[in-house]
Order: structure tokens, then C-alpha cells, then sequence
């Protein structure tokens, strides 16, 4: 929930910021090429087992 929250005071903050503006920067300058690797494949037996682990820590 915090991060939802922060998500929306960060998207409020930009839309204040912008429209107080001139002239807008190009929209390709604003939105982030995001080419990340992607995640490596793994089985269910990992994810089992990781999400197994946390909840044990949660404990």
C-alpha cells in the first residue's frame, strides 16, 4: 500500500510540475526505454521452494 502511495504522490508531483510548463519536453525524453534482461526461467520446484523460505523467515 505504501508503494501505491508513493506511485500516486510521484505521478501527482509530474503532472503539477509539467503543467506548469511552457513548453513540454518531447515525450520520448519523459517515458524510460526499459530493456531489461528477462528474468531467467526457472521451475516450480525453485519458486517452491524460495516462496517456502520466506515464509518460514516470516515466522
Amino acid at each position: 500500500m505504501k508503494r501505491d502511495r508513493d506511485e500516486r504522490a510521484i505521478l501527482a508531483w509530474h503532472i503539477a510540475a509539467l503543467s506548469r510548463q511552457k513548453k513540454l519536453p518531447k515525450l520520448k525524453d519523459l517515458i524510460t526505454n526499459d530493456e531489461r534482461r528477462p528474468a531467467p526461467k526457472r521451475s516450480w520446484e525453485e519458486d517452491f521452494a524460495g516462496i517456502s523460505a520466506w515464509f518460514k523467515a516470516r515466522k
